[in-house]
């Protein structure tokens, strides 16, 4: 005997991720190259400055020497604080593009599901869905039905 079906709806949902994910510390390096090229440059240009002073004295002598140690610390300093910045930022827009990928979908289908009925007894059965040929009109009985 067939069942009935019941139309239910059901759902599914899941995080979704468009893309492929992108690595941000090859964006922090490509911007912290030309920073390593400054500073490097910086570097010789105070190792040629203190080798041309080296040996003098005087306050004018002095007096570059302490100006060029500090102008040099601070030129590190605020290089080595832009290096660390690049890579944060490269870090934050690596998030932001993570998040901006990912997408929650929910899926609705439709499902046909047997419909669970008591059993029923073969009399009963018989009268709910198979005619009693008894019953059909004389002039169908020989042609489609047999005894």
């Amino acid at each position: 005997m067939v069942k009935p079906l019941l139309e239910e709806t059901e759902t599914v949902s899941a995080t979704y991720m468009f893309l492929s994910s992108i690595s941000a510390k090859d964006k922090a390096a490509r911007l912290n190259a030309p920073l390593k090229g400054i500073l490097k440059e910086l570097n010789e240009f105070d190792k040629k400055l203190k080798d041309e002073i080296e040996g003098q004295k005087g306050m004018i002598i002095t007096k570059i020497k302490e100006e060029l140690d500090n102008k040099s610390e601070n030129r590190k300093t605020v290089i080595t604080r832009m290096k660390q910045d690049n890579e944060q930022f490269a870090g934050s827009y690596h998030d932001i593009i993570e998040n901006l990928r990912k997408q929650s979908v929910t899926l609705y289908y439709k499902k046909n599901k047997p419909l669970d009925l008591p059993e029923m007894t073969p009399a009963i059965r018989g009268h709910l869905f198979i005619p009693r040929i008894s019953r059909i009109p004389h002039q169908f009985k020989n042609s489609y039905f047999r005894n």
